[in-house]
């Protein structure tokens, strides 16, 4: 369930796209290695505490609907 920590911004700054690209390079490795990945969406969050400028629950409701628009395009979702 990658996404959380990178929204909080524990790593430093990155945007969701970075983070949505991280998560199809996850999803490539494991059907290269005839695994069928599993993608869920990033927990809700209203604030972290490592991190009081984030946004956490608009940009979660943004990076849900990235991943579940990248599942349909490769027929993940279930």
């Amino acid at each position: 369930m990658p996404g959380k920590n990178d929204i909080a911004q524990n790593n430093g700054t990155i945007t969701l796209e970075h983070i949505l690209q991280n998560i199809i390079s996850m999803s490539e490795q494991a059907k290269m290695n005839h695994i069928k990945p599993i993608l869920s969406s990033v927990l809700p969050a209203i604030h972290f505490w490592c991190n009081k400028t984030s946004k956490p629950a608009q940009d979660r409701v943004t990076l849900n609907g990235m991943i579940r628009n990248y599942a349909f395009k490769i027929e993940l979702l279930m």
